[in-house]
């Protein structure tokens, strides 16, 4: 028992600690590398500045937005001198006022133009650069898994046994938890954000049609699947969990 214990918390602190290493390592080599050449190289190539058109229409309707906020603006504040000169001067006024705007209004939109531009420039090298980030974390994670087959299958069996080693009834409540986080009914709403929050990290566009559609039928078939191992295999292993899972669960 001493033994299997040891091993269990020897295989936990060796799985903490390669993810640990492999987090850091990729972080390193993405900030320190694939940064800078990823930015060199889209300068060098004079690559485009969005990723996709629903990034360009994105920010032309933020630059739209910001037109008509800024012609608001302009506007009110010329009512308001208005009220407070002289009903003579008005025609002056109206002239200044032609000037000052078509003044205001090309510095403003030059401004907001090159701040959007500027933005979805850095967000495009970004995404560019978590995306690298993302398959050297995979690159390394096969490779070190694929070097250390057998700590990691010590570590699975070491776990299925702590499992089973506890009361039915902690069992249950796991297994409860665990299909209600994935395939609950509230658990629609956890998928709409972690697909939207995926989507945005690649830079792909998020459509609503597509979201809603995905998580209509991925929950759907995790819980045809859960339920089937439940009754295929957990069942073989231990009914007294799967009668004890069905009751809590009523």
């Amino acid at each position: 028992m001493k033994n299997e214990k040891k091993d269990f918390f020897l295989g936990t602190k060796y799985i903490l600690l390669t993810c640990m290493k492999i987090i850091i390592a990729t972080n390193l080599i993405k900030n320190i590398v694939f940064g800078p050449s990823i930015h060199l190289i889209w300068e060098h190539f004079n690559l485009p500045v969005f990723l996709n058109l629903a990034q360009k229409e994105r920010a032309i309707r933020e630059f739209s937005n910001s037109k008509r906020k800024f012609v608001f603006d302009f506007f009110s504040e010329s009512n308001k001198i208005k009220k407070k000169e002289d009903i003579h001067s008005s025609i002056f006024l109206k002239k200044l006022e032609e000037k000052q705007f078509k003044k205001k209004i090309y510095q403003s939109l030059l401004a907001k133009t090159r701040k959007l531009i500027n933005t979805y420039y850095q967000q495009t090298l970004r995404t560019i650069v978590d995306i690298s980030g993302d398959f050297l974390f995979l690159f390394f994670c096969i490779k070190v898994i694929s070097k250390n087959q057998y700590k990691f299958q010590l570590f699975s069996q070491n776990l299925k046994f702590k499992f089973f080693e506890l009361p039915d009834d902690k069992k249950a409540f796991f297994l409860i938890l665990l299909s209600d986080t994935c395939v609950g009914f509230h658990s629609s709403y956890g998928w709409e954000i972690l697909l939207e929050t995926i989507l945005k990290h690649f830079g792909l566009p998020q459509e609503r049609s597509f979201i809603f559609l995905f998580v209509a039928t991925l929950p759907v078939l995790f819980d045809t699947l859960f339920k089937y191992w439940v009754f295929k295999h957990l069942n073989a292993l231990s009914p007294s969990i799967v009668t004890t899972y069905h009751k809590m669960n009523e």
